[in-house]
Order: C-alpha cells, then sequence, then structure tokens
C-alpha cells in the first residue's frame, strides 16, 4: 500500500517548483501499490512521493507503526 507520513507537503530544497495553495495542509504519502503503473510518465518507483489532503481515504493507502528500540 502507499504508506502516510507525518510529513507535510513540501519540497525538496533547492526544488524549483512550488506548492499550489489548495495542497498547503496536505500530507506526504510515499511508495506505491499494487494499482501503481510500472512504466510511462507516472512511473512508481521505492522512492516516489506525492502529496494528498489528510481526509483521503482509499483501500491502497495505509501507515506503518515504529515502535523505538530503547
Amino acid at each position: 500500500v502507499w504508506e502516510w507520513t507525518s510529513s507535510k507537503a513540501s519540497i525538496y530544497p533547492g526544488g524549483r517548483l512550488t506548492i499550489p495553495d489548495q495542497d498547503k495542509d496536505a500530507y506526504v504519502m510515499r511508495g506505491g501499490s499494487y494499482l501503481s503503473e510500472p512504466s510511462g510518465e507516472r512511473a512508481i518507483t521505492a522512492t516516489f512521493r506525492d502529496w494528498i489532503p489528510a481526509s483521503t481515504k482509499h483501500p491502497t493507502l495505509g501507515f506503518r507503526l515504529v515502535l523505538s528500540g530503547s
């Protein structure tokens, strides 16, 4: 599944793109799912990221739980 992150939409440092105003409160999702396109203009790789509204719900969108090793 796509993985939700706690990161707000942002551009990598040095990037020339800007975030549209309607996406300023969106969250980043990473990865891809079994429905993702493996090739073409929107090909999904292991490093792919995009942002979506926090209210988004979809069967291919999940999250990962992490527990500190201490």
